[in-house]
């Protein structure tokens, strides 16, 4: 099974195409409306929404016929039988499709030879599609084999590791420590929940003051804060889990101290990084250089020397920074480490605040999700621990390297969560 390219060059595309705008009518309100049919039908003749769904993925043209006036208005019929010829060229053949939870943001998965496409349709009272939206494709794996090949497959670095309950069922290259992005910040929570835990003189609603020597660049929303507010130590945690915020996850590690958690962590990560000493590093090609060249104790130095200097222009950073660069300058783990980090913190409340949803995870096929991940120009990692409803729990952390080009991660979200939905038959 190979998910094909085409799909990389026109998800983006596909995706702003399909997400249209509401419009308002004088007699009612409008929501943004595919529709086609394969054969002529009877107008009075009622069908289902997943009936309308498989005439889109098997009709070798589309009738005008099938769609909401409103609709047409905004999509004209040549451009939907282009984005659904690039969905099957991608995909392969219609399956079949399956309905799902009535609260997940796509009620319906289209599943096609290589790939399922998440659906939300709705058909209006003249049984003619009124809403359509396609979610971003899923690698439809029929087995474990075809999840280790196209890891396997990607250019690069991959390590990939799945456990169902204690039970290795895919690895690749577990204990490979790679860089991992904001993944990090679970081993900065995990030293957090330990002080808190385990030193009685220590509490979440012990407070820490916002410096300016402390602040970061995005992600996150405390950089932009005053000098001097005040937030409890929960509050910052939750914010760097949930957001990624980096200024918070610094102002933690200052108060945690490096030490206490360079104890925990492999000789690769020694010096510890704040987010901050990250940004300055790789905006200064100088010290990045004498940084790459120097020993351990000698990078202390740097770190020591630069702790005055000035971050960086954001948008100039971004502009900057649009190809891999210096990936060994990083937060390095090995799935294995970031399956075990997460293990610890899953009970956490604040792990309950964002649960997958930057990639779509729905959180109504699993009893509890928990999820982090990291990325930068040439570094993706995605870890979540879930629980699925017969009680059985899982670990999926996969982290994908490649120094020399940035990478696809649309296509990389699309394999993680095709590992997912192939564990969901696990569960049934």
């Amino acid at each position: 099974m190979k998910l094909l390219k085409p799909l990389r060059v026109f998800l983006p595309f596909m995706i702003l195409f399909i997400l249209l705008f509401s419009r308002l009518n004088t007699e009612r309100k409008f929501q943004p409306v595919f529709s086609a049919t394969y054969q002529t039908l009877n107008k009075h003749k009622k069908i289902g929404a997943e009936s309308a769904l498989k005439r889109l993925f098997v009709a070798q043209t589309l009738n005008t016929e099938w769609f909401a006036t409103s609709f047409l208005k905004d999509v004209p019929i040549k451009q939907l039988e282009l984005s659904i010829a690039f969905l099957k060229k991608a995909g392969g053949k219609f399956n079949y499709i399956k309905k799902r939870n009535e609260r997940s943001q796509f009620r319906y998965y289209v599943a096609l030879e290589k790939t399922i496409i998440p659906v939300r349709i709705v058909l209006d009272e003249n049984n003619k599609i009124a809403q359509l939206r396609f979610g971003n494709p899923i690698a439809n794996f029929k087995n474990l084999d075809e999840v280790t090949l196209q890891f396997s497959s990607l250019p690069g670095k991959v390590s990939l590791l799945v456990l169902e309950e204690n039970s290795q069922l895919i690895k690749i290259n577990p204990t490979n420590p790679l860089a991992v992005g904001s993944s990090f910040k679970l081993i900065v929570l995990k030293v957090l929940r330990d002080r808190i835990t385990l030193e009685d003189k220590y509490s979440w609603k012990d407070t820490r003051e916002i410096k300016n020597n402390l602040k970061s660049l995005p992600a996150g929303i405390l950089q932009d804060w005053p000098e001097g507010s005040v937030l409890t130590i929960e509050s910052l945690a939750a914010l760097m889990m949930s957001l990624s915020d980096n200024t918070a996850t610094d102002i933690l590690i200052d108060w945690l101290g490096k030490k206490n958690i360079e104890a925990l962590i492999s000789q690769d990560n020694h010096p510890l990084l704040t987010t901050r000493e990250w940004f300055i590093i790789k905006h200064n090609q100088a010290i990045l250089e004498r940084y790459r060249n120097a020993n351990k104790k000698q990078k202390r130095s740097i770190l020591a020397e630069i702790q005055d200097y000035p971050l960086p222009d954001l948008e100039q950073f971004l502009k900057d920074l649009t190809k891999p660069l210096a990936i060994d300058v990083e937060w390095l783990f090995s799935t294995q480490q970031l399956c075990s980090l997460i293990e610890e913190v899953r009970d956490l409340p604040i792990m309950k605040i964002n649960s997958g949803m930057a990639i779509g995870i729905d959180k109504d096929d699993w009893k509890q999700i928990t999820f982090k991940g990291g990325a930068t120009p040439g570094v993706s990692n995605f870890t979540a621990w879930l629980q699925a409803n017969n009680g059985k729990s899982y670990c999926v952390s996969a982290t994908w390297n490649n120094p020399n080009e940035s990478l696809d991660r649309g296509y990389f979200t699309s394999l993680y969560k095709g590992v997912l939905e192939l564990l969901k038959t696990r569960t049934n």
